[in-house]
């Protein structure tokens, strides 16, 4: 049978964890075993390794998920700052704190141009799509492009 497994840590720091490229330490360790050219030394190594793994997820230091049982949140709203934005063709371009990039989808007008700084409330709306508010103004449909 195979396994879709994923391996969560909560130690891991979080500036690795926004990257989402490091692997937690304890996951590495097992890994590198593998390197081993010995055999009884591998063995020794991945025992060790396994053992230590197995304690940290008894002690919920990491959290192991079959991968048909992962579910991703469910999209709320997201509360932030705009980094940067510009209007092209009448559409605004907003770029949030944390890169995120949204384009507006509708021709509405806002009353106030949006400008770094400015607050952005981006909520789900109907069949999929979102709006955001831009310095509590009336909500114009944007759309996520990276």
């Amino acid at each position: 049978m195979k396994w879709g497994v994923a391996v969560i840590a909560a130690a891991v720091p979080a500036a690795a964890a926004a990257q989402g490229s490091e692997r937690p330490e304890i996951l590495t360790k097992l890994i590198e075993c593998r390197r081993i050219d010995d055999a009884g030394a591998r063995l020794r190594c991945l025992d060790t390794q396994v053992g230590q793994l197995v304690e940290a997820e008894r002690t919920r230091e990491v959290v192991i998920i079959d991968r048909g049982d992962a579910k991703r949140p469910e999209f709320t709203e997201i509360n932030s700052r705009l980094k940067s934005v510009n209007n092209a063709g009448g559409r605004w371009r907003l770029t949030l704190e944390d890169e995120a990039t949204w384009i507006q989808a509708d021709s509405e007008e806002l009353a106030r141009a949006p400008r770094p700084g400015s607050s952005i409330r981006i909520r789900k709306g109907v069949l999929g799509s979102f709006l955001a508010n831009i310095d509590r103004q009336p909500a114009i449909r944007v759309r996520q492009v990276r």
